[in-house]
């Protein structure tokens, strides 16, 4: 593209008051609109293609060329804003003048006014050409855009009625900032979040709890060339006090790298906290979670018409206790296999609860509808957990908030087995406080786990907090399964020698352990493969010929480090995976463990 070419697409169109009409302009801002995306499209594939990909007279083979091409597809991105709001200040031009006009001419400085002298200014007035009535138009315009601040009015406390239509009215504020399609989307979506939010997106493979992780999120999906929604299904609202939560289904529109138009159906529910109460936005969002939308199997009953952090700290606290054991007697309960399964899970949920389900096409939202969801689910033959990643829970209070992985396995008919991995969001209500089980389910959202766009930033893990929280959960869930066979006698521990940087580590120690690996290996779910968190044990996995879990049998922790196998020392993944299924029988692993970890 020649630099006049790129000059050409990056002017500003004329002025409204200098154009034959506002249509005329309205008309004009559309095609400068529809120019620059072009360009834009064509900078992404210049940036996210093959080699040698060429845009501006620049390719990508280096990174300087990159970096030059990002640039670009930046100042795109601000033309592009500017028509963006241009255009939007234009329509409500259009709609608002015949009513101003009439307006206008109705007060009374605008009346004839009596016979008199004209006045030097007067005349000055009078010799001003006809096209001076641009500038009415400029003055009713800012009339409209900046009107004059009401008078405050005295605080009132909000009806039900009112909060469910500022809830619904925050929704609605969401689906028109994301595809406002100008420069600064990214970041006014973002600052709908609380700073404690919680977002599972449609194309994202982890959670994200910090704001620049949510940011990073929306800096890429809010970016689509040409986003819209094209459908929009919300239910009705639910207030719990200061928090309430609204589910439902979008539809979202872009144009891929092709042209061509690709529309997604998603499901979304939006958990939001009253954090600027007696403002005109009250409600901030502190959960959300959106995934696509499934194809729900033929013996799943369909419901109603056929239509559509910040930093965790090492203490863990009672409440982050008892809501990590909500979720653990979730699992629990939907997987024991029993005929009264579906009913004691559906008694997990409060009356006024909405789910999700991984497999549904359509919200639940009442205790009938969700036992009809797992009187399907929960009797899948063989049903079980094979892996459970908790994120850190929030609590807020009377409510909190858990989201993290879990993947599901079955057979099917054939006796093939199917595994099934998910992502999951659970808001919990303190419903009974000095109960047992204090928390129950008032919004449950589970998704499969999507492919995430190449250009969707990954989530960097954080060193503190999670690994603690994650302790918790390992010990709630050892103490509170079931175990469907026991594991033949091991013979007696064999001492091993720890690596001497650790041994002169006073905040760690060695400790050999000594597992019983079978057929199905040693069951750990690890770290990235990344120096620093390699072979740092993240949780267990469900066997699967239903026998306990090795690693956690021999005493194995989340947050343990693997450091050797057999007093071999372990290496990279690929080696240690390979000596690990040379492995059969009795095995000592020497295991790095925190000192503050021990429990005595």
């Amino acid at each position: 593209m020649s630099t006049n070419a790129f000059e050409r697409v990056s002017r500003v169109a004329s002025r409204p008051e200098d154009a034959e009409s506002i249509a005329v302009s309205l008309g004009a801002t559309d095609l400068d609109i529809e120019l620059v995306d072009n360009e834009v499209r064509r900078a992404l594939a210049a940036i996210h293609g093959t080699k040698n990909e060429t845009y501006a007279g620049r390719t990508n083979d280096t990174a300087a060329g990159v970096s030059y091409l990002k640039k670009q597809l930046e100042r795109l991105m601000k033309e592009k804003a500017q028509f963006k709001e241009k255009k939007l200040a234009l329509q409500q031009l259009q709609q608002e003048l015949p009513k101003r006009v009439a307006k206008y001419a109705e007060r009374p400085e605008t009346a004839a006014p009596a016979p008199a002298a004209p006045s030097a200014a007067a005349a000055a007035a009078a010799a001003a050409p006809a096209a001076a009535t641009g500038g009415f138009l400029s003055s009713l315009k800012n009339m409209i855009i900046s009107p004059a601040p009401a008078e405050p009015s005295p605080a009132a406390v909000p009806t039900p009625e009112e909060d469910r239509k500022a809830v619904a009215d925050t929704t609605l504020v969401w689906k028109e900032t994301v595809t406002s399609g100008t420069y600064d989307a990214p970041k006014k979506t973002a600052a709908l979040y609380a700073e404690d939010g919680v977002l599972w997106g449609t194309v994202s493979e982890e959670v994200r709890d910090t704001p620049e992780q949510i940011y990073a999120y929306f800096d890429y999906f809010a970016r689509l060339p040409e986003l819209r929604v094209v459908e929009y299904t919300p239910v009705a609202v639910r207030v719990y006090g200061d928090f309430a939560v609204q589910a439902g289904t979008y539809t979202f529109a872009f144009q891929g790298p092709d042209g061509v138009t690709v529309e997604k159906r998603a499901r979304f529910s939006f958990t939001f906290r009253r954090d600027n109460p007696g403002s005109p936005r009250p409600w901030t969002i502190v959960e959300h979670h959106s995934s696509s939308m499934p194809t729900a199997p033929a013996g799943l009953k369909r419901v109603g018409q056929e239509a559509v952090p910040k930093k965790i700290v090492k203490v863990i606290t009672p409440d982050q206790k008892a809501v990590a054991e909500t979720t653990i007697v979730w699992k629990d309960t939907v997987t024991l296999g029993t005929d009264d399964a579906p009913k004691k899970t559906a008694a997990l949920y409060a009356p006024d609860a909405v789910l999700w389900g991984t497999v549904s096409e359509e919200v639940r939202e009442t205790p009938e509808q969700i036992y009809d969801y797992f009187d399907f689910f929960a009797r899948l033959p063989k049903l079980r957990l094979l892996e459970y990643t908790p994120a850190p829970v929030r609590v807020y209070g009377q409510f909190a908030v858990q989201a993290g992985t879990y993947t599901f396995a079955w057979e099917e008919d054939d006796g093939d087995t199917v595994e099934k991995r998910a992502r999951f969001s659970f808001t919990f209500r303190r419903d009974k406080p000095g109960s047992p089980q204090p928390w129950t389910i008032v919004e449950h959202h589970s998704s499969s786990m999507p492919d995430a766009p190449a250009e969707l930033k990954h989530v960097e893990p954080e060193d503190d907090g999670i690994d603690y929280v994650a302790q918790a959960v390992a010990d709630l869930s050892a103490t509170s399964s079931v175990s469907s066979s026991t594991l033949p006698p091991s013979p007696p521990p064999r001492k091993g020698q720890a690596m001497a940087a650790f041994a002169e580590d006073v905040n760690h120690h060695p400790v050999d352990l000594t597992a019983n690996v079978g057929s199905c290996g040693l069951g750990l779910v690890l770290g990235k493969e990344e120096q620093g968190t390699r072979w740092v044990v993240n949780g267990f996995r469900s066997m699967p010929d239903g026998k306990p879990n090795p690693a956690e049998a021999a005493g194995i922790e989340v947050g343990d480090t693997l450091q050797q196998v057999g007093g071999v020392p372990l290496g990279t993944y690929k080696e240690g995976i390979e000596l690990f299924k040379k492995l059969r029988g009795p095995v000592v692993l020497t295991v790095c463990r925190q000192n503050d970890e021990v429990l005595i």
